[in-house]
């Protein structure tokens, strides 16, 4: 906080304090002294009196009702005990001089208070500290109207009942918010330092991952929390329920908040406990505030599920064009079948496959004769519709399994997942047969005659080292083929038996540079 507003509030003589009876019960519970707690409460007729009806209301619902102040203390614990004096003490600093927009504040405060007790049950954290805490987090707010007075009633005013619009109000005037003047006053009271350091976090939790230890993290969470459920009840609800769903998504992404159960229950607890605490909150109101609050969340529930569908149907509208962009990257432009990349990779897959298993894989190499001078006699337009043509009939003579690419300008490979070895000998047969006895008619060029020789190479685990082995080898049948008279079929068992030879790509028959030199 600014200077000159720390040093208004160290000389305000009407800050809220605790009573001399507040303070002794908090040493006593220190020393854990329940029959010692029991004696001072029951010193303050009032206070026992208050302790007995909160024991016997809703919030805590014991089987037996609660008749003396020693049963309420040992029931409730020293832990709720100490919560609900220091509650009760703090509503002893209301003033009848306090400006009606405080009103808001301690509806806020109470019903803060409960929905964060719940809220730290449900995961397994002490309710009653998460109570205090809660109910003290906007304890700044009645310290600055007591020190500034008119000047702070202008910001309420301003802030029309949105906690979010007074904390930035004051952060500009002052130089801090009500949370840090919060934790300033609870040091003042000598208030255990956990409990200061979570009012001081609990409207900025996100700074409390680095700065506090778990514990207080957590409590700090639930608080923040809290203060958010509190909101619809106490200011617009439209901007409340979504500041809670952000918060909900955004803090507790992983825990499953059931807010229509939390604020079912504070419409049962609140009413009684806030007669108690001297504010005003009836049933009646706590149902038109209810239905006001439901009304939001639905409203934003709707809101939420239309904003996931539009994800979902954005995320699947990607996905489609991912998976069409995915094909065309795999796809020659011309032919439509897959291209050299994309064979490059099916042949490394089919080459991992069978040196793993005894899948039976062929690859052959087929290449159209005489391409060079179909460009040269036709033009190159004829040529691409003859290589549109060619890839169309052997993507028809090969089964659904085989897998058809062009791998160069003229040049395309067929993948074979055979029964028999024999298979890939008559998948070659068939590619040759479908090309050479039917012409190939185009809009640029009369009928044309066209041939393809082809090689083939079945996978061979003992020879084949690489995928580049196993198709040079290919490679090689085929341009025996084309050096027997072209438009034929040589496998390369047949070439290596006539030659005697080790592998043919390691033989006389010329390679590709570009793929087996």
């Amino acid at each position: 906080m600014g200077p000159v507003i720390r040093e208004k509030l160290e000389r305000c003589s009407s800050l809220p304090s605790l009573p001399a009876v507040a303070v002794q019960i908090l040493d006593l519970c220190q020393r854990d002294d329940m029959k010692q707690i029991a004696t001072a409460i029951g010193r303050d007729p009032a206070l026992a009196a208050k302790l007995i009806k909160t024991a016997n209301s809703p919030m805590f619902s014991f089987r037996r009702e609660v008749s003396t102040i020693n049963h309420a203390v040992c029931l409730l614990g020293k832990n709720a005990v100490r919560t609900l004096v220091l509650s009760f003490s703090l509503v002893n600093n209301k003033k009848k001089s306090d400006c009606v927009h405080l009103q808001n504040f301690w509806r806020r405060s109470l019903l803060a208070a409960l929905a964060a007790r719940q809220l730290a049950e449900s995961i397994g954290e002490p309710g009653e500290q998460a109570f205090l805490a809660a109910l003290l987090q906007d304890i700044g707010v009645l310290a600055l109207s007591r020190s500034i007075g008119g000047q702070y009633t202008q910001l309420l005013q301003q802030a029309n009942n949105d906690h979010d619009r007074l904390a930035e109000l004051e952060r500009v005037a002052y130089g801090g918010d009500h949370a840090e003047i919060g934790e300033w006053l609870l040091s003042r009271w000598r208030a255990p330092v956990l409990l200061a350091k979570v009012v001081g976090l609990s409207h900025s939790p996100q700074k409390s991952t680095e700065q506090v230890d778990e514990q207080t993290h957590k409590l700090t969470e639930v608080v923040y929390l809290a203060g958010r459920i509190a909101d619809i009840w106490c200011s617009d609800s439209n901007t409340s329920a979504a500041r809670l769903d952000a918060a909900l998504r955004e803090r507790w992404p992983g825990n499953q908040v059931k807010i229509d159960e939390i604020n079912a229950r504070l419409v049962e607890e609140a009413p009684e406990l806030a007669a108690l605490f001297e504010i005003s909150l009836d049933g009646d109101e706590m149902g038109e505030l209810l239905d006001a609050a439901q009304e939001a969340l639905v409203a934003l529930s709707v809101r939420a599920s239309q904003e996931v569908q539009d994800i979902h149907d954005a995320l699947q509208r990607l996905e489609t064009r991912t998976a069409a962009l995915l094909v065309e990257a795999q796809r020659d432009p011309l032919t439509g079948i897959a291209n050299r990349g994309y064979m490059d990779m099916l042949l490394n897959e089919a080459f991992q496959e069978g040196t793993r298993t005894d899948a039976i894989i062929g690859v052959i190499f087929a290449d159209i004769d005489h391409f060079k001078g179909v460009n040269d006699k036709y033009g190159h337009a004829a040529g691409d519709a003859i290589l549109e043509s060619v890839a169309r009939r052997i993507t028809e003579s090969v089964r659904t399994e085989s897998l058809v690419g062009r791998y160069g300008g003229e040049e395309f490979v067929i993948l074979v997942r055979a029964r028999t070895p024999s298979d890939i000998e008559f998948v070659a047969e068939s590619i040759r047969r479908a090309i050479a006895e039917k012409l190939h008619r185009n809009r640029y060029s009369g009928p044309i005659k066209i041939t393809v020789s082809l090689g083939s190479a079945l996978l061979d685990r003992s020879r084949h080292t690489t995928p580049a082995d196993w198709l040079c080898e290919a490679d090689a049948a085929m341009y025996a083929a084309k050096r027997a008279g072209r438009n034929r079929h040589v496998t390369s068992h047949g070439l290596r038996s006539q030659r005697g030879l080790a592998p043919s790509y390691d033989s006389r028959a010329p390679l590709a540079p570009n793929r087996c030199a």
